[in-house]
């Protein structure tokens, strides 16, 4: 059985009504699933928003890992103690550490995007796409990623960059505007630039090689998903473990390093992502590209009927896809659902 556990971004959601607020705060009421609003930020391990055991520290010596993982006693205990109605417990077997982070939403539409997002601002800033000014970098930028689409047979589906679509004072967070194909494929591409072009100049040693570092990480985690089958044999996972590890620690070091607002800024589902690699395919051996909420299920069904069961209104398709959507979404395997609340 597997139960997927979908962390989504979910800031704009809530300036477009009321019933996304209401939605959001049923589920976490009944299933008292973590979110980023909860200062414990993880259901898998004691990781906290700030402090000494911050979610964003991903080295080996974090304190967050020393503190042990989070017991399912635990887990169910708390669960339970908001006196709700949470199916899920009372499937037979079941443990909070079966759940399977799902790699589309915290890497391609998670981590992917801010950091290919915030690198290519950084590219532009530092003249590799021509000593001029950001607008016309960016236009630049494009015309050059479309080209390396047409020479390594990607399809291109991004439209022109800008300072707006890249939402450069625009948000909290800088990143690309773009679906998970398109995330991939740029991190491909940002990867290239740098080691083509070498450090320019102006930015020194360490710098380059953080950024560097991110970009090398994206692209090796993507290769291992892709030259992979469904299985990990050793090599592979450790292949994938190093790559996660490289992108995530030197994406947070940029990010001190530099000190802008929004800029390579750390984000909860980046903690998720290192558990993804870390647990759930060290445990399953499971390859993480077929970890992803959409394979074999028929989504919009799923989510009107967990919405029935979670006692609140069954919310139209537009709610579900037009809003940014929930905060936590929960699905489950489609041969499970049938089982457990009825075809």
């Amino acid at each position: 059985m597997i139960l997927f556990l979908v962390l989504l971004g979910s800031e704009r959601a809530w300036a477009n009504g009321v019933f996304l607020d209401y939605a959001r705060r049923r589920i976490e009421e009944t299933l008292n699933l973590q979110s980023y609003g909860h200062s414990q930020c993880c259901h898998l391990c004691r990781a906290t928003k700030s402090g000494d055991m911050a979610y964003y520290n991903h080295s080996a010596t974090a304190p967050w890992r020393a503190a042990g993982a989070v017991t399912f006693e635990e887990y169910r205990e708390l669960a339970l103690g908001n006196n709700r109605r949470i199916p899920y417990l009372s499937i037979p077997g079941f443990r909070h550490t079966l759940v399977a982070i799902d790699d589309m939403h915290v890497n391609d539409q998670g981590f992917c995007l801010r950091a290919t997002g915030s690198t290519l601002v950084w590219l532009c800033q530092n003249g590799y796409f021509g000593p001029a000014p950001m607008r016309l970098q960016l236009i630049r930028a494009h015309n050059i990623y479309k080209q390396w689409c047409v020479d390594t047979k990607q399809e291109s589906r991004l439209i022109q960059f800008t300072e707006e679509n890249l939402h450069l004072g625009l948000h909290k967070f800088v990143f690309l505007t773009g679906k998970a194909a398109d995330a991939r494929h740029f991190a491909g591409f940002t990867y290239d630039v740098i080691r083509a072009s070498g450090r320019a100049p102006n930015v020194d040693e360490t710098e380059y090689n953080l950024v560097l570092g991110v970009a090398w990480g994206l692209r090796k985690y993507y290769l291992v998903e892709y030259t992979t089958g469904r299985w990990l044999d050793d090599e592979a996972l450790l292949a994938l473990q190093s790559a996660a590890i490289c992108m995530l620690t030197s994406f947070t070091a940029i990010h001190v390093r530099l000190g802008q607002p929004g800029y390579f800024r750390p984000k909860p589902k980046d903690h998720q992502l290192m558990h993804l690699v870390t647990h759930w395919c060290e445990i399953t051996r499971i390859n993480p590209r077929f970890c992803s909420n959409y394979k074999n299920e028929n989504f919009v069904r799923l989510m009107k009927r967990f919405a029935a069961t979670c006692f609140w209104p069954a919310p139209s398709t537009s709610n579900i896809f037009g809003s940014s959507v929930l905060d936590v979404v929960c699905g489950v395997d489609r041969e499970i659902f049938s089982w457990f609340w009825g075809p």
